[in-house]
């Protein structure tokens, strides 16, 4: 994302889904592969899901968020000495390219 103002950034993603025949029967999890200092950190399956057939990164994003914040306080800069100070997002998808962004960066960008 870029800001239109000098000095001033403004990002935005999402979206609308339709709500008309955008149900799932079943509620669909979306699995975590979580790393931190590379090590592979286990995550509950139900930390995201949904029963929308088509969904928003936005959507996904927020419960991610949630569960980093809960159990890592991920936004508290007391926590890991102050040492997290970068992080990436990719979304894997079946039929579209992946989506990625960083989790701190203005620019979202993973540096």
């Amino acid at each position: 994302c870029a800001g239109g103002t000098p000095n001033k950034t403004a990002c935005m993603y999402g979206g609308v889904t339709l709500h008309d025949n955008n149900r799932l029967t079943e509620e669909k999890k979306v699995p975590i592969n979580l790393w931190l200092d590379g090590k592979q950190n286990t995550v509950p399956l139900e930390t995201v899901k949904t029963n929308k057939k088509n969904v928003t990164v936005q959507e996904l994003d927020l419960q991610a968020r949630r569960y980093l914040q809960e159990k890592y306080n991920l936004y508290n800069s007391d926590v890991f000495d102050g040492k997290v100070q970068r992080g990436l997002i990719v979304f894997h998808t079946s039929t579209e390219p992946s989506v990625n962004y960083d989790l701190f960066g203005a620019q979202g960008q993973y540096s």
